[in-house]
């Protein structure tokens, strides 16, 4: 079971996508008429999916932070003013 839900997770969906999915699982959760079986594997789907947008995450900042490093871009206020 747990590799079918990690095969499901390795999809293509983009982050905001994922994030979508997860709060659609976090409402399901929160429905009193989920039973407990279900709720079970809801948590764990929820689980694995919240491994995978902090993995996203984590990447994400350490790009920025080697961009950052390289001089590229500081700050936001070098990036002068927002239109």
């Amino acid at each position: 079971m747990m590799e079918k839900l990690m095969q499901s997770l390795e999809n293509n969906m983009s982050f905001e996508e994922d994030l979508k999915k997860l709060e659609q699982l976090t409402e399901r959760l929160r429905d009193d008429s989920t039973g407990l079986e279900e709720s079970l594997k809801i948590y764990e789907e929820a689980t694995l999916l919240t491994k995978k947008l902090n993995k996203t995450l984590e990447e994400t900042k350490r790009k920025i932070e080697e961009v950052s490093k390289d001089g590229s871009v500081t700050s936001r206020d070098e990036l002068g003013p927002q239109s």
